[in-house]
């Protein structure tokens, strides 16, 4: 420990004595530099700037950061009344700014700023080339750009463009291009986040704005408007014409990006209850399932965080908490793995994490990787990158939301040399078709974009650009070469919009695509935006019948494709028809529990009154499945007029345990009830389960049997000791009286009277007048029962003992011995059998695996229709993604593939203790909820916290295999094929 603090403290007093870096010492530790390629160097500090928050850098390196003073003063703030955008001078080349120009000043609750790339035509203000004559290709002329700069400034209320047009840096020009109109006013969960893609248009975020109405209005009149469901990706022209909505179903998507595929990314900043936060990718028309109007909290059965409801779309990662800023590195200062990754910041975890993106069906997974770590007061803002290939973000230091006149920018960059001086993409020529095929090589993105744009100024034929490097554009190294040059041809294209057949053509198309087993929801997504546009774009031609046809008589050559269909069946009908009886009637018929799922949400959320008997309905047939329960309930509350809200507050326990009380209520739907209250649940009392044990109704009594099981109540064991010994009794149910048995903590004997009852079970003395050639399978079950109790000399241990020995070698039996007494089975990783699916597959043995105390714990972390941890992912309906080979692969490799929302975190605290797990929830910004490997929540008061950082180990533990035998195993991948 000694030498280790000795190294720390040396290292940082380099830091304190590198040039640039502040001798602050209120502040605390400096961040640090995690890639030992790059170097951190402070670029400016407080009082040159104080709060800042959103940040730009232009071509010629001028640094651009948004000074907020109004966000939260306090009583008496002594500082500038208004919020400025200052841009940042280093004149004298030393890396530190110098020179501080306030280009333009009175905005409030400013969030984002965007200086308009040399590349980007402006709409409204013509050519920004200047002395451009008639030029043909064959006579081209160099252009020389306005070096004027124009500004993009997002507040909380409006978006707006600042020009200079006398070149003295202050802005003397104000147009306002979109602007909201509501009650609300927090600070920063209006408009931010401005981004351009390559064919001009402006895209921005909106918060969830505490759930009020609003209006968005553009330039040109266009009003769009809304409230309550969640926040909004828009975008316009850049003067602010042609507004139109591009996804919904976020928080506060903060911040986004284009690489250079014209792929958009976003950060969404805080998930309340909803942990963690999330980097998404952005398609049109895309839901990523968050809704304010069903509680803050986003628990609602109707809210989705991760695409669990069909038509809402997944995370490509989880984030640190509260991220704010994210830029796609397109350029070549840093190290050739940084090229097309992305950067964010996280606020409230103090770092800047790289992602690198891997393919996943049709959009991205990735997982954060530190690059920067800092401690308690530093909170990375906005990203920018530079034409040096360095990248700046603004420091917003300390945690208080309240203004404290702190504040910073770091400059992030290459400790190796510059091999050359950074282009300035105002000078760049293009006068021939080679020239252009050069500057289309560079790694950096404006310098490509500048190309091209100054080609086309040049009258070079958008068809000869493509012509010229087809072939060339095949070769990996030259695909962000082909996304300009058809982005280019793009900008002078005549092309029509395509007519409502070619849509339905696409929208079949796409959903062909998925020939795996898995059913893509990035397919879906865009299958079901074709088929709206075309029905709303285009007049005249749509004709309801013939598009409900389509769509429910598309071919049925697999399984996964009658699901597509059905789901986009749900999900048009939304869209297109909200109040058609007839068209939701028929989704209510459908056989599959999860397009059903998708018509009871529908009823509720458009207050379909007429249709309360058909829930009814499902709620109490027989069949009903355990997915669409709560739905079911949520739907009902709705009809009844409580606000979903309302409905989010009250815990689902409480909810299910209504039902389970309710002797009016048909036998069936309780034991659904009873089967998805937590075996734990303080309200469901051991008197109310020997009721319904021994009551008449079997699926009552099943699951009362099961939760005494699963919950290791001691004073339910005289109940499942009498089931075990019953002779009379379905032999499922006894076996799962003799796994209920064994929940006695292995530092306690047994009482003993269990231990008699499974020690005739191992010697096979139970009586059996129900199925007795089932005796084997109670022998089993005592055999795993009395796992880590075979003591030499112990009747446990001699009796287990003499059985292995009686066992055949290789046999079910002679494996459960050995396990008994080893304590570690001898199944391999490598071992291909339970992959195989049997002639009869096991599915309630492999229920038993699942929950069973001396098993592999998996109840532990996992729920399933409400029973167990809520720890790792819910499985409920794992089946639906993950097939046998999949599920396998997960046991055996759990760190292979982690899920987003699943990613370990270790979590330092200031006492010097280490925590590790999977964060449960954040609980809005206070304390952090870990869960451990065991399953156990440890509550962290986030001021405790003095380092975050992810892991690539999975939570869910290595060699998992080693506590079950070969059956086992494969009993337990059938019980999880069957979660669908």
């Amino acid at each position: 420990m000694f030498c280790f603090n000795m190294i720390r403290t040396i290292g940082l007093l380099a830091l304190i004595a590198s040039p640039g870096f502040a001798q602050d010492a209120s502040l605390g530790a400096l961040p640090r530099v995690l890639d030992e390629r790059l170097k951190l160097e402070l670029f400016a500090e407080h009082p040159t700037l104080v709060t800042p928050t959103g940040i730009d850098v232009d071509h010629l390196g001028r640094v651009w950061v948004l000074e907020s003073n109004t966000h939260f003063p306090p009583d008496g703030y002594a500082g500038h009344p208004s919020d400025r955008l200052l841009v940042l001078h280093d004149t004298d080349g030393d890396g530190k700014a110098d020179k501080t120009t306030v280009f333009a000043d009175g905005f409030k609750f400013a969030m984002s700023v965007a200086v308009q790339p040399l590349w980007l035509e402006v709409d409204g203000l013509g050519s920004k080339v200047e002395g451009q004559k008639k030029s043909t290709p064959s006579d081209p002329q160099p252009s020389t750009l306005n070096p004027q700069p124009t500004v993009f400034v997002a507040t909380r209320g409006e978006i707006v463009r600042l020009r200079d047009t006398n070149n003295d840096l202050v802005a003397d020009e104000r147009t306002r291009l979109v602007h909201l109109e509501t009650a609300g006013n927090y600070p920063h969960n209006g408009l931010a986040g401005i981004a351009f893609d390559a064919l001009g248009w402006m895209y921005f975020g909106f918060g969830e704005n505490l759930g009020a109405d609003y209006k968005i209005i553009g330039s040109d009149g266009i009003t769009l408007s809304g409230g309550g469901e969640g926040g909004n990706m828009y975008r316009c022209r850049t003067d602010g014409s042609k507004l139109e909505k591009w996804a919904t179903g976020f928080w506060n998507p903060h911040a986004s990006c284009f690489d250079a595929f014209g792929r958009l990314f976003t950060v969404d900043n805080d998930p309340d209850s909803r942990p963690p936060c999330r980097l998404l990718h952005i398609i049109p028309g895309g839901d990523y399932g968050y809704r304010f109007r069903n509680g803050r909290r986003g628990t609602h059965p109707f809210t989705a965080w991760n695409g669990e409801i069909p038509g809402t779309l997944p995370m490509v990662s989880g984030t640190g908490e509260a991220p704010s800023g994210i830029l796609c590195y397109e350029s070549d200062g840093f190290p050739a793995d940084y090229l097309g990754t992305l950067l964010v910041g996280s606020w409230g975890d103090h770092r800047i994490d790289q992602f690198v993106l891997e393919s996943k069906g049709a959009s991205f997974v990735s997982k954060p990787k530190p690059i920067v770590q800092g401690a308690e007061n530093f909170r990375p803002v906005g990203l920018a990158l530079a034409p040096d290939g360095s990248v700046y973000f603004s420091d917003w230091v300390l945690r208080d939301y309240k203004l404290h006149r702190k504040g910073r920018v770091w400059r992030l960059s290459s400790k190796e040399a510059a091999r050359k001086s950074p282009v300035d993409v105002a000078t760049i020529q293009v006068s021939n078709l080679q020239e252009l095929e050069e500057k289309l090589k560079e790694p950096r993105l404006d310098v490509r974009r500048m190309a091209w744009r100054v080609g086309l100024m040049n009258r070079l034929d958008p068809n000869d650009m493509q012509n010229r490097l087809v072939d060339q554009t095949a070769h990996p190294k030259y695909a962000r070469m082909e996304f300009e040059t058809n982005s280019a041809a793009s900008l002078v294209s005549n092309s029509k919009p395509l007519s409502f057949d070619s849509f339905l053509d696409m929208a079949s198309s796409i959903v062909a695509l998925s020939k795996s087993g898995n059913i893509d929801p990035f397919q879906l997504a865009e299958a079901r935006a074709s088929i709206t546009t075309a029905a709303l774009t285009s007049p005249g031609k749509l004709d309801r019948n013939r598009l409900l046809e389509l769509l429910s008589h598309w071919q049925q050559n697999s399984v996964n494709l009658r699901i597509k269909r059905s789901i986009l069946r749900a999900l048009v009908g939304r869209d297109l028809f909200p109040r058609d009886i007839d068209w939701i009637t028929t989704v209510l018929a459908d056989d599959l529990a999860v397009v059903r799922g998708l018509a009871v949400q529908w009823v509720g959320e458009e207050k379909l009154t007429e249709l309360r008997p058909r829930i009814e309905a499902i709620l109490n047939d027989e069949k009903l499945s355990p997915d669409l329960l709560m739905p079911c309930l949520a739907t009902l509350s709705l009809l009844d007029g409580v606000p979903p809200a309302e409905f989010e507050k009250t815990p689902p326990v409480t909810q299910l345990m209504k039902i389970v009380a309710d002797d009016k209520r048909p036998a069936a739907l309780r034991a659904m009830a009873l089967q998805m209250v937590p075996a734990s649940t303080a309200e469901l009392s051991t008197k109310l389960l020997l009721e319904f044990a021994k009551s008449g109704d079997a699926g009552l009594k099943t699951q009362a049997v099961r939760t005494l099981q699963q919950s290791g109540r001691a004073d339910g064991i005289p109940l499942l000791l009498e089931i075990a010994a019953d002779e009379n009794a379905e032999t499922s149910l006894r076996l799962d009286a003799i796994a209920g048995l064994c929940a006695t903590p292995h530092d306690q004997p047994l009482p003993a009277n269990v231990e008699q009852l499974l020690l005739d079970a191992v010697n096979n003395r139970l009586r059996f007048r129900v199925a007795p050639t089932d005796a084997s399978q109670c022998q089993l079950e005592a055999i795993r029962a009395l796992r880590g109790r075979g003591t030499p000399g112990s009747k446990i241990g001699e009796a287990l003992r003499a059985g292995r020995e009686t066992a055949s070698g290789g046999s079910e039996l002679r494996e459960a011995f050995d396990l008994a007494l080893e304590g570690k089975s001898s199944l391999s990783a490598s071992d291909p059998q339970p992959l195989a699916l049997s002639s009869q597959p096991s599915p309630d043995r492999g229920r038993r695996v699942f929950y069973h105390h001396q098993g592999p714990l998996c109840f532990k972390c996992h729920t399933v229709n409400g029973r167990g941890g809520n720890v790792g992912p819910d499985l409920s309906v794992i089946a639906r993604t993950m097939n046998r080979e999949k599920l396998l692969g997960s046991i055996l490799e759990p760190s292979k593939e982690i899920s987003p929302q699943f990613l370990t975190w270790t979590i330092s605290t200031v006492d010097g203790k280490t925590h590790s797990g999977i964060i449960v929830t954040e609980n809005g910004g206070g304390d952090v909820e870990l869960g451990d490997v065991q399953g156990n929540v440890t509550k962290i008061p986030r001021k405790d916290i003095e380092e975050r950082t992810p892991s690539n180990v999975s939570v869910m533990p290595q060699g998992l295999h080693q506590r079950v035998t070969r059956a086992e195993l494969g009993e337990l991948l059938d019980y999880l094929e069957t979660l669908k």
